[in-house]
């Protein structure tokens, strides 16, 4: 699939899309887990590497996004919805007529 948002925007929506809600672990609503996916499976998923990826998981860890361990990504769900609203969307130059 082709997409214009940069790499941080994809793998931000594909963690969206693959977390669930994770009310029974006492994490509270607002957090959703995302289980059994390494970076390497994340990386195909979004269409970047394995690095890109582990950068990417790093920054949205110091940004208090998400938080993870081996196969176990706790994603912070608002702050991940705030970051994919105020995050630039990659948008193509209009052509003036």
């Amino acid at each position: 699939m082709l997409s214009f948002d940069s790499v941080s925007r994809r793998l931000a929506k594909e963690l969206m899309r693959l977390g669930q809600s994770d009310a029974e672990s006492g994490a509270g609503s607002d957090s959703r887990a995302v289980n059994g996916w390494t970076h390497e499976d994340l990386a195909n998923l979004v269409g970047t590497t394995r690095e890109v990826v582990t950068l990417m998981m790093n920054q949205f860890r110091e940004k208090g996004m998400l938080d993870y361990g081996r196969r176990n990504i706790m994603i912070f769900s608002e702050r991940m919805k705030d970051y994919l609203e105020n995050s630039p969307d990659c948008q193509l130059p209009v052509r003036q007529s």
